[in-house]
């Protein structure tokens, strides 16, 4: 088989799996319930009402709590980069939404000389959820991902504690495998102690009813001594689904 026809059946596979996740999505906007106590980070939480123009630009990646967490699980230098499209609706519905596009880049620790990108197309909506759907290259198996997460608290100028719940257990209402990330305008290893407590003191608040606080977190790495990554690196199946996103945003006309 030639590397044409290779790369048309992995860009077709790809789209395939994008267009059963935008088919589902709105599913997603639906799962709001009430905050609840006791132990173990819940399925879903209210998000912090957002204004997603203020959220764009570039965001590290400062901390991060999921079970069984260990530091060479982490990726290293991690910058994500957000581009705003426009305003819109989220796809087979008129459920308002913000559209814009991530670009994530970053090292794996196990590779720390060869950059790795990720790209989503995002639907902020303004109860605070970041719907988007992640297209990684490298995963060639399911190279689409959905990605539900939640603003717990931002302040736009500095930082941005976001919720997410990978596997959901609908019968406790405790999810199984929760994954909670904190992201900084500024570069962690920038950041003083007068800023680091501030966060801290805003992932306590947030999760110290459900037995966790800062201290089950770990940093996100980063190194100097690597060069930064090239940004707009999107593969095929990314620009070849990307019209799809746009198709959802308002006339400007």
């Amino acid at each position: 088989m030639s590397s044409i026809t290779t790369s048309y059946f992995a860009v077709a596979h790809c789209i395939s799996w994008a267009m059963a996740y935008i088919s589902t999505g709105s599913d997603y906007i639906t799962l709001a319930s009430p905050n609840r106590g006791g132990c173990g980070i819940p399925n879903v939480i209210r998000g912090q009402y957002i204004d997603p123009e203020k959220f764009m630009g570039t965001w590290y990646s400062y901390l991060v709590y999921f079970p069984n967490i260990i530091p060479e699980s982490i990726p290293i230098n991690t910058i994500n980069y957000y581009t705003s499209l426009g305003r819109g609706h989220f796809p087979t519905t008129d459920i308002p939404a913000y559209i814009a596009t991530q670009e994530q880049v970053f090292y794996k620790q196990d590779n720390d000389t060869s950059c790795q990108y990720l790209n989503e197309a995002c639907y902020f909506t303004v109860d605070g959820r970041q719907i988007g759907i992640y297209f990684n290259r490298t995963n060639t198996d399911q190279p689409v991902s959905i990605d539900n997460s939640i603003f717990w608290t931002t302040d736009y100028d500095s930082m941005v504690f976001f919720h997410s719940c990978f596997i959901a257990n609908w019968d406790t209402g405790v999810c199984d495998y929760p994954y909670l990330y904190v992201n900084t305008r500024k570069k962690p290893q920038e950041l003083n102690s007068k800023e680091k407590r501030k966060i801290a003191d805003a992932v306590n608040f947030h999760t110290r009813s459900y037995c966790l606080d800062i201290s089950d977190f770990l940093p996100f790495p980063w190194v100097d001594a690597l060069p930064p990554c090239p940004r707009n690196m999107q593969d095929d199946c990314f620009q070849t689904i990307l019209p799809a996103f746009q198709a959802n945003l308002e006339d400007t006309d």
